[in-house]
Order: structure tokens, then C-alpha cells, then sequence
């Protein structure tokens, strides 16, 4: 048994994941090395593909088993847990003994799979209740002469996961728009409306040039229509390894100038893994009130005036510290230690709550 400084030290270390997703990472590093394990397979479950767009494994032979892993991905179609987890979507457990012919069509295959080309004796997975169709993996498995996962090694795998679902829905909470000053919309990867501020609902409203069909963001103009479903789908439906950003101009009936429209992709509960987002937002930064100088916001907390430019960025333009950091050309380490002085002075318990305390100025 491990004492409880160290499973202590564990949950922690996955609840600074919520302000620092690489930490999630070191967190599974941790459960691996605790549990005696092989390695950690973390993934996600499309709901509504019946896919694994997403997956990655933690332990000391990640690089050795990359081959398998892409393997696995032909074999998706074949994996037992994914059928197991979409008849499940309030979340549950499976385990590799569970595997037959109700769940694959080829139980053989899979058994010759997981014990000779990933070379594991035994795996438990645990998955989450769907959150937009998705759903959260966690696997745990074990040495090719361990043939069933001991009791501790369960326990703490349940332990890990529950921890790993709260810290998840922490991280991921869907964006709260009204913090946003200028015009800015949710979408999915079809272009469905999910979400609007106030701003980007007056936009809408008035039909130049952007509009809602059937619950559906059209625009005016038929290829700025095309140009930006291809931005939605590139940025919801595209494995992320793009840009953090993309842009795309909209043209206006009535003359004025065209709308600048900015995408970012909305994480899914992935943990710290670059994935597919399945929902982006969609802002126009030059259409909405001016925001409030840095110098008034910086004199009332007293923030130095680097402080007030990332507090400015942060509550104003970017939705994330580490496009603040790339904008003002520092290290991402370096904007951390800032916005720590930033809390401090404003009184703000994290980042949503800064964007609050700002937005009143």
C-alpha cells in the first residue's frame, strides 16, 4: 500500500493540470509507477463515429510501442471496449477477459493483438459518462506475465479515473461567452450556433453579412460560405496540430467594411492531449465596444506594465496564456510567473474568475 503523501502528491499533481494540462501527463506517469503497471492508455471515444480520434499512451515504453499503436488504429474497428463504452454512455468498466463475439468480430485477432504486438498480460479500462458525444478512456495495463490486474492495481485505477473526470470537466467547462467583450459565437464542426454573446446575437440580427438558417451560421456571400465551413470542419474535425489560430473575412451587403472572423478550436475532455475539438469559437474582435485601457485597470490593482498588457490580452484578445505569451514574444514560463502576480493583486482565484473581475472595467 502507498502512504497518503504520495496518492496525495498524485491528485494534486492531476489538478494542476486543470491551469497546466502537461501536468496530466506527469500525473499518469506517477500512476503507472505506482501501480507496478506496464503503461496507461489514454484516449477518447467518439459517440457519434464510434472512433478513437484521439489516443496516446504514459509509461516507460511509450516510444518502443508507437508501431502497435498504429496498429491499433487500423484495429479500432475490432476493439471490443469501444462497443462496450457506446452501449454505456452513462461511463462504466471493461476488461480484456470480457472481450468475445458480442462485442468484436474477431476476438482472436484482438487476443493475438494485445498480447503479442503490444505485449501486455492483462488491461482494465475505465471510461467517462459522454460529454458532447465523447467520452474520456483511461487503460491500465499490465506485464506480459501478469495475467490479471491485482486488486490494489484496480483500486487505484478507479481512484485516478474519478479524479481525472473532475479535473477534466474543471478544465474543459464550455467557454462562457458573456465574458468575451467583442462578438463571439460557439459553433460545431456543421456550423450549428451552440452558444452566442449579446454582441455576435446583434450581429446576427441585422443579416449583413453573417446570419443564422435553421439554427446554422450562413453568410451572405457564397464563398465566403464555403471558405469558412472549411475553416469550422479544418478547425473541430482536424487531428490539432495546425495553427492556434485561423482567420477567415466576411463581405458585407451594405459596403461596410468586412467582418474579421477569428477561430479557435474548444478543447474536448482529452487531458492535456492535442485532439480533435468537435467545437470552436468564432470571434470578431474589431466589431464589438472598445475594451478598456491597460493603464486604468493596471493603476487600480497596481500591476506593473507588463502585467497590465497580459491581463489586458488575456481578458480582451486571447482566450489562453499561452497565445498571450507567443503574441508578446516571452517564454510561456515567464507569462506564468506574471499572471501568479496578476492573481495576487486582483484577488482572482484563476483565470475565468480575472476575466470576470476585469470585464467590469
Amino acid at each position: 500500500m502507498h502512504s497518503q503523501d504520495v496518492i496525495s502528491a498524485l491528485l494534486g499533481e492531476i489538478y494542476e493540470g486543470v491551469v497546466e494540462p502537461e501536468r496530466w501527463t506527469n500525473a499518469l506517469k506517477q500512476f503507472v509507477n505506482l501501480s507496478d503497471a506496464r503503461f496507461a492508455f489514454l484516449a477518447v471515444i467518439d459517440g457519434s463515429t464510434g472512433t478513437l480520434p484521439v489516443s496516446s499512451v504514459v509509461g516507460p515504453e511509450t516510444s518502443a510501442l508507437a508501431d502497435a499503436l498504429d496498429l491499433h488504429r487500423e484495429l479500432v474497428p475490432i476493439d471490443p471496449g469501444v462497443p462496450y463504452a457506446l452501449a454505456r454512455p452513462e461511463g462504466g468498466n471493461f476488461r480484456f477477459r470480457d472481450t468475445g463475439r458480442a462485442l468484436t468480430p474477431e476476438p482472436d485477432v484482438w487476443h493475438d493483438f494485445i498480447r503479442h504486438e503490444l505485449g501486455s498480460g492483462d488491461y482494465h479500462s475505465r471510461f467517462s459518462a459522454g460529454n458532447d458525444g465523447v467520452s474520456l478512456v483511461l487503460a491500465l495495463h499490465t506485464p506480459a506475465d501478469m495475467h490479471r490486474l491485482t486488486p490494489e492495481q484496480e483500486k487505484l485505477h478507479a481512484l485516478v479515473f474519478d479524479h481525472l473526470q473532475r479535473a477534466s470537466r474543471l478544465a474543459y467547462r464550455p467557454p462562457d461567452l458573456r465574458l468575451i467583450r467583442h462578438p463571439a459565437m460557439l459553433v460545431d464542426g456543421k456550423g450549428k450556433i451552440l452558444d452566442a454573446n449579446p454582441p455576435a446575437e446583434a450581429i446576427l440580427s441585422a443579416g449583413d453579412g453573417l446570419s443564422v438558417t435553421q439554427g446554422h451560421l450562413c453568410t451572405a456571400d457564397h464563398a465566403d460560405g464555403q471558405e469558412l465551413r472549411q475553416l469550422i470542419q479544418g478547425t473541430c474535425y482536424a487531428n490539432y496540430d495546425g495553427p492556434a489560430e485561423r482567420f477567415c473575412a466576411i463581405h458585407r451587403p451594405s459596403g461596410e467594411r468586412s467582418y474579421l472572423l477569428r477561430l479557435g478550436f474548444v478543447p474536448i475532455a482529452s487531458l492535456g492531449m492535442h485532439g480533435v475539438s468537435h467545437r470552436c469559437i468564432i470571434e470578431i474582435p474589431g466589431a464589438g465596444p472598445p475594451p478598456c485601457a491597460p493603464e486604468k485597470f493596471g493603476s487600480l490593482f497596481g500591476l506593473t506594465a507588463r502585467e497590465a498588457e497580459i491581463a489586458h490580452l488575456f481578458a480582451s484578445t486571447f482566450n489562453d496564456l499561452r497565445s498571450v505569451a507567443d503574441h508578446l514574444g516571452i517564454s510561456h514560463e515567464t507569462a506564468r510567473v506574471h499572471m501568479r502576480s496578476i492573481f495576487a493583486k486582483t484577488g482572482a482565484a484563476n483565470q475565468v474568475e480575472l476575466v470576470r473581475v476585469l470585464a467590469r472595467f
